[in-house]
């Protein structure tokens, strides 16, 4: 789900409120990962990778599908 160099989409980290918050996220065309049979009309998919370092360390990984085309 990452491009070539397997690097995300997008990178961001806030490092406000006595905490880090390191997030990293990819889309990519559904096409060779979704079953259109089972989610029709799905033409793009997504994953987030959501780290926060307070205290202990605690990580989060959201997928998601949707309609939109990824541009």
């Amino acid at each position: 789900m990452a491009d070539a160099q397997n690097r995300p989409a997008y990178e961001r980290t806030d490092k406000t409120h006595g905490r880090i918050v390191l997030q990293l996220s990819w889309v990519t065309d559904s096409a060779e990962h979704i079953d259109n049979l089972q989610w029709p009309g799905c033409k793009t998919i997504g994953r987030v990778v959501s780290q926060r370092i307070v205290g202990n360390n605690v990580s989060e990984l959201r997928n998601a599908i949707t309609s939109a085309h990824a541009d």
